[in-house]
């Protein structure tokens, strides 16, 4: 009875680890993107390159946004408004964008960009100028309600926070300057020329004549924020990791006396590790579940860095199941009965 108390209490404490394992990876990859976006704030530019092209057409936001669909990698477009007076940007982007410091709610996330769907995000200095109706936020501009996703906020003052950002596709824009923002894509090995180049073209396909303004490449990684930011919380990673792997030997090392009967009754081997390795998925999947679920509600703009999170620890803990499965099955009856 006590060992199985044992092993109950083990079980209950590797989905509590698992729970915890990607929320702190999330809250680290969160934090260094957070003071990388805060680094390049001055720049206007988020991402490795940039692009600025003056495109003169008539109306020409449906095709720029059509030619970001077409990308195979990640790319972002904002403009200004024209009054200098304002501080609006419209944007789009077609699956990432920089991680600003959210002092309440969220980015915008893909989802966002649809017709008709007036929505912001606002800086925290206009946060005065909202109307509370029916348990949401809302902006006025040019007359129009804007629902508010979220307030850009940091302890510190930012050259963001009177800033307001709107949904680029369900906007008139009446202005032709549009800046093409280039992030890491992952499983991409495509060179900046050849991404502009795709751009370029896809742009002219679509009936658009976009003249080259000005950009370059943004070499400046925040190498120094990173690593300083990255230092502590990449201390809890390693704990928490350390944490899940010694509780996963000894719940290996707590089913010795179950594998043992199961193989003195003649049980196959391929049973005995089918089945254990179906109540460690079993734990994966209920800590999966939990975890995701709370990281959807708390941290939505960062499901991402979840999934990342999540599989980077489950990859690395099945390497250590399987090794320590091998050693339990190598061990002698004798051995195990003791």
């Amino acid at each position: 009875m006590k060992a199985l108390k044992k092993t109950k209490y083990t079980t209950i404490l590797l989905i509590l680890l698992y729970c915890i394992m990607p929320i702190i990876t999330i809250l680290t990859i969160q934090h260094i993107s957070i003071t990388d976006t805060l680094s390049k704030m001055e720049n206007g530019s988020f991402g490795i390159s940039q692009t600025n092209y003056k495109i003169k057409t008539k109306n020409p936001v449906n095709s720029i946004i059509k030619s970001c669909k077409q990308q195979s990698t990640n790319i972002a477009v904002i403009c200004s408004s024209t009054n200098i007076d304002e501080k609006v940007r419209y944007i789009y982007f077609n699956n990432i964008y920089a991680t600003f410091p959210m002092e309440r709610g969220r980015f915008f996330k893909p989802s966002d960009f649809t017709p008709n769907n007036k929505v912001c995000v606002i800086g925290k200095n206009l946060e005065k100028n909202t109307q509370k109706k029916n348990g949401n936020l809302y902006y006025s501009y040019k007359g129009t309600n804007y629902k508010v996703l979220g307030i850009i906020g940091y302890e510190k003052k930012t050259i963001c926070d009177s800033y307001i950002y709107l949904n680029m596709t369900s906007e008139k824009i009446d202005a032709d300057i549009f800046t093409f923002d280039f992030f890491k894509t992952a499983f991409s090995f495509k060179d900046i020329a050849t991404r502009q180049s795709e751009l370029l073209s896809s742009l002219k396909s679509n009936g658009l004549n976009p003249e080259d303004f000005s950009g370059g490449t943004c070499f400046s990684e925040s190498i120094m924020p990173k690593l300083y930011s990255i230092r502590w919380l990449s201390m809890l990673v390693v704990a928490c990791f350390l944490c899940i792997l010694l509780t996963s030997i000894r719940w290996i090392n707590q089913q010795k006396n179950a594998v043992c009967i199961c193989r003195i009754c003649g049980a196959r081997k391929t049973d005995i590790l089918c089945n254990l390795v179906f109540r460690y998925i079993c734990i994966t999947i209920l800590s999966f579940i939990i975890s995701g679920t709370y990281c959807h509600i708390i941290y939505p703009s960062y499901f991402i860095s979840f999934f990342k999170g999540f599989f980077i620890c489950i990859g690395f803990m099945f390497v250590v199941l399987a090794i320590s499965i091998f050693k339990l099955f190598k061990s002698p009856l004798e051995e195990v009965i003791r």
